[in-house]
This record gives C-alpha cells, sequence and structure tokens, in this order.
C-alpha cells in the first residue's frame, strides 16, 4: 500500500488552493449543523459523487476540526496522483490482501488524538440523485478496532438555482455510538437514515 508522508510546504498548498477553488468554482457555500473537535482520532463518512470529495474533507476540517487529515483512496488513482499522499492521502485495494494493511493502518491513525481519516465505505462514485449506499465491511473492523474514536457524517449537495455556479451545502452531523453499535448494518442505517433526512431538508430549500 502507499502511506501517508505529510509534507508542510504541500499541505500548505492544498489548503490554500482549495479554499480558491471552491470560492472560485461555486456560488455559495452553506453548512447545516456543526461539528464539536474532541480529543480523540475522528472518523468521516461521506457521500462519494465527484471529484471534489476528497477537497470537501479537507476544507471541512479546516473549518471545524483542525486535525492532522487524512483520506483513504483507491491504490489505482493514487498511484496517478502520488503528491496526495503528501497532502494525507493513503491507498486501499479492495479485493487485495493488502487490504487488510490499509484498515489496520487506518485505525492505527485513530488511535492519535491529533488525527482525522476520511473514507467513502461506499466504495465507488455513485451519482448525487442515488438514495441510499451499501457499505464495505472495512469501516466495521476499522471502529471496532478503534472504539474510542469519533464518528462524524457529513452530507454534500449541489444546485444551481438561478445562477450560473452551483451552490454548495454541507450537511453535518455527529454520530453517538457505542462499541457494540459499530456493525456495519448499523453504520450504515444511521447513515442513510441521516441521506434521507439531509434530501428532505435539502428540498425544503428556495434561493
Amino acid at each position: 500500500m502507499i502511506t501517508a508522508q505529510h509534507n508542510s510546504l504541500v499541505t500548505c498548498f492544498f489548503n490554500w488552493y482549495i479554499l480558491r477553488i471552491m470560492r472560485n468554482d461555486f456560488h455559495s457555500i452553506t453548512v447545516s449543523g456543526k461539528w464539536e473537535s474532541k480529543p480523540a482520532g475522528i472518523l468521516v463518512i461521506g457521500n462519494h459523487f465527484s471529484w471534489w470529495d476528497g477537497f470537501f474533507g479537507l476544507y471541512l476540517n479546516n473549518r471545524f476540526l483542525k486535525k492532522h487529515f487524512f483520506v483513504m483512496m483507491l491504490e489505482s488513482q493514487l498511484q496517478r496522483r502520488k503528491m496526495f499522499s503528501k497532502a494525507g492521502a493513503f491507498s486501499v485495494n479492495p479485493g487485495s490482501r493488502s487490504i487488510v494493511e490499509s484498515l489496520n493502518y487506518a485505525a492505527c491513525l485513530l488511535e492519535s488524538k491529533e488525527n482525522m481519516v476520511l473514507i467513502f465505505p461506499q466504495g465507488i462514485l455513485h451519482s448525487l440523485y442515488n438514495t441510499r449506499f451499501s457499505f464495505a465491511s472495512g469501516v466495521e473492523k476499522i471502529l471496532r478496532k478503534t472504539p474510542s474514536c469519533q464518528l462524524l457524517f457529513y452530507v454534500a449537495m449541489v444546485d444551481y438555482f438561478s445562477n450560473r455556479k452551483p451552490s454548495l451545502f454541507f450537511y453535518l452531523k455527529e454520530v453517538n455510538s457505542d462499541e457494540d453499535d459499530f456493525s456495519i448494518e448499523n453504520v450504515e442505517n444511521l447513515y442513510n437514515t441521516f441521506y434521507a433526512e439531509c434530501l428532505e431538508k435539502h428540498a425544503q430549500r428556495t434561493e
């Protein structure tokens, strides 16, 4: 697997770059809810629908959590964009033996209260109009190895309304759960319920 190799210059560049392009490419950015950073490692789960997704996680971390940022990324993609490893990306290769190493690596990162790890347990990109997600079992393995970590969800959505550029909306949720609740079925159901609630709230928005 490819591990994260943070480089301060690259990290500073991405922090500046992502804020700049998000301000340029979106008409507005609205956040509903708030994340409270606790003295624990933080696992973040988001919807996976675009090229932007890892950058969305970085933006939310910089705005709310201010932790060392890590994101799990498909090895085939990280091989083509190795600079991302210098900003916190590490690889996973589903279906290979190395997936165990990647899950253990993520769990090890979460043992530090200074770190946050972003994952997309859906495994593949889905349409923004998808209404239900199936999670791979890896998220359960990570959570069972680090039951004291903080679990956070986000949902990102976009709408144009009457503007040329899309408006970006984030919905945030903190999950209060104990180790017995970290089955893949429960985490998946919790996220799907949250996503449905976000869709309902979002459908009521007007410009």
